[in-house]
């Protein structure tokens, strides 16, 4: 049986395997649109929010991987991204690793506690610098 998260923030249902823990993450903290440029040779921040349910100090940051194909943090670190008292979890990725394509919507972040249970989140995003047909 599939699992499917309820995200009341950005007005959308999340559907995951089985097996995950469904976190919150925030793709350009701060920003909205979460806007991507696929020609930037830079990084992109994404944030894991503790939340009620998920208390974002358990990952295992090394462990943390992002868009389609999987790209490693380059750097990651706890701090209070959403300014809400708690600690959160913020990782650093090379944009040109994520594997993310001129028209995605979506970018899905994957990774483990630092006990072994799998966790995955995802957030919209909209791509720029793509070449107009």
């Amino acid at each position: 049986d599939n699992v499917y998260v309820c995200d009341a923030r950005n007005n959308r249902i999340q559907k995951f395997a089985p097996g995950y823990i469904s976190v919150t993450i925030d793709i350009k903290p701060g920003s909205d649109p979460n806007s991507i440029n696929l020609k930037s040779r830079g990084v992109i921040p994404v944030a894991i929010l503790t939340t009620d349910a998920f208390d974002a100090i358990n990952v295992d940051g090394s462990t943390v991987r992002f868009g389609p194909d999987e790209a490693e943090p380059v750097h990651y670190a706890l701090e209070d991204v959403d300014l809400d008292g708690d600690l959160d979890m913020i990782l650093q990725f090379r944009i040109q690793e994520t594997g993310i394509e001129c028209g995605d919507t979506e970018a899905i972040l994957a990774g483990e506690t630092g006990d072994g249970r799998k966790i995955k989140g995802a957030d919209s995003i909209r791509t720029v610098g793509c070449k107009e047909m």
